[in-house]
């Protein structure tokens, strides 16, 4: 125990918001637009909750399922999936309650020009490296006749 040295803290704070940046975030995001909407519910939640980035683009919401939806804002609150698959529950404001909804009523996307929309529509994403039959893990699944046991 004698030997263990502490920590390295850093002199540098962690720069946050001052009182007088909130207001003027929140003018520049206020509209009625898609995107003026959208970010006038994320400053409202952030600055509510202090979830993270992560936690706020997995939170889901439908007003017309809400079952599906992770946000409930007749008790106001919010089901926050977070790392290590821990899951709780955030309490909101009233007033991004009230924001909530009006992004969720503008959620029409806008329409993309026809190249686009036929690439989007047609062309797939793949994330790493495709399973096809080359593959040794997609032959052991895909494996039939006697041996279709794993060696």
């Amino acid at each position: 125990m004698a030997a263990l040295r502490p920590p390295h803290v850093p002199d540098k704070p962690v720069p946050v918001f001052a009182d007088r940046d909130l207001p003027r975030l929140e003018r520049a995001c206020a509209g009625r637009s898609f995107g003026q909407r959208r970010d006038t519910a994320i400053i409202a939640v952030f600055t509510t909750t202090g979830i993270r980035l992560s936690e706020l683009a997995g939170i889901r919401y439908d007003s017309d399922e809400p079952r599906r939806s992770d946000v409930d804002l007749w008790h106001r609150q919010i089901i926050v999936h977070g790392k290590g698959r821990t899951i709780r529950t955030v309490k909101i404001s009233y007033g991004a309650a009230r924001v909530i909804p009006r992004y969720g009523s503008t959620q029409v996307r806008p329409r993309a020009r026809p190249a686009e929309a036929a690439r989007a529509s047609f062309k797939p994403r793949w994330r790493g490296r495709r399973a096809d039959s080359s593959s040794p893990r997609s032959e052991s699944r895909h494996r039939t006749g006697p041996r279709s046991r794993p060696r």
